[in-house]
C-alpha cells in the first residue's frame, strides 16, 4: 500500500528536466530577446509561459504549490538581474498564472490542492 502512494506521487526524471528548462528560460532568455523585441512582449511571453507550463506540470504530474513558487523565485532572480525595480508587480501575477494553469491542468483542479495522497 505504501509503495502505491509513493509511486503515484513521484515525478519522472523528464518532469524535473522540464521544470529546470523553464526556470532557466525565465532567467536566461530575457537578455537574449531584448536584441529582437521590446520588454513588453518579453513580459507577456513570460506570463503566458508561466500559465502554459503550470498547465503542463499539473497535467503530467499533479497540481502543486511548488511549481508556481519556483517560477516566482526564478522571476525574482531575473528581475534582480535584468529588469527595473517597477517590474516586481509582475512576480505575484506570474505565480498566480502558474497556479491557474496548474488548476486547469489537473483533472481534479483546485480540489486536489492540499489533499493527502494516502
Amino acid at each position: 500500500m505504501e509503495k502505491d502512494g509513493s509511486k503515484k506521487s513521484s515525478r519522472k526524471s523528464w518532469s524535473y528536466v522540464m521544470i529546470m528548462i523553464f526556470l532557466l528560460m525565465i532567467i536566461l532568455v530575457p537578455p537574449l530577446l531584448h536584441l529582437f523585441t521590446s520588454g513588453g512582449i518579453i513580459l507577456t511571453a513570460l506570463l503566458l509561459l508561466a500559465l502554459t507550463f503550470g498547465f503542463i506540470d499539473a497535467r503530467t504530474f499533479r497540481f502543486t504549490a511548488s511549481f508556481p513558487l519556483f517560477i516566482g523565485a526564478a522571476y525574482f532572480i531575473a528581475m534582480q538581474m535584468y529588469f527595473n525595480a517597477g517590474t516586481w508587480i509582475y512576480l505575484p501575477i506570474m505565480v498566480v498564472l502558474a497556479f491557474i494553469g496548474g488548476a486547469f491542468g489537473d483533472p481534479r483542479g483546485m480540489r486536489s490542492f492540499g489533499e493527502d495522497e494516502g
